[in-house]
């Protein structure tokens, strides 16, 4: 076992096997980092706040996700606000809050724990849409008013 000391005062030791590092102390911590950025981009569409956005191919513009068809069930992140077509429109990408969920949920309040799905004709609910819609996880709620976002890729039945 070999035992080393890097820069900082981070004592590392590295046993016989190179592919195995340990850390048995750790450093002064680094700076915070900047944070999870939005995605943004033109709105080819008007889309109302918290709604779930994806990314059109053709244009590269944001309209709105629905998982009645595979190419606009690819969720980037959820709309920070209101956008009109042709203005910037920003998507959440790690969390969004509201005050009021009705207009993408069909309640007031989020389900505390509860997988959020990327509705049939868009919003979000907590069931998954009936076949032949695709299936995308689109978050978990960890208040009634944060959803946290756990996006993953459409599966289609």
């Amino acid at each position: 076992m070999q035992v080393l000391v890097a820069p900082g005062g981070v004592i590392i030791e590295q046993p016989s096997d190179p592919r195995v590092v340990q850390v048995v102390a750790a450093g002064v911590p680094g700076p915070p980092g900047r944070g999870v950025e939005p995605v943004a981009a033109v709105a080819l569409e008007a889309v109302a706040q918290g709604m779930p956005m994806a990314i059109d191919r053709a244009t590269g513009k944001l309209v709105n996700a629905t998982a009645a068809y595979k190419p606009k069930a690819f969720v980037v992140g959820l709309a920070s606000a209101a956008v009109a077509p042709g203005f910037v429109g920003a998507a959440e990408v790690a969390s969004l809050t509201l005050a009021d969920w009705t207009g993408v949920t069909g309640a007031a309040a989020l389900q505390p724990g509860g997988i959020y799905f990327l509705g049939a004709t868009g919003g979000l609910s907590l069931t998954p849409p009936p076949a032949p819609a695709c299936v995308a996880i689109v978050g978990e709620a960890i208040s009634p008013t944060t959803l946290r976002l756990t996006v993953h890729p459409p599966i289609q039945p």
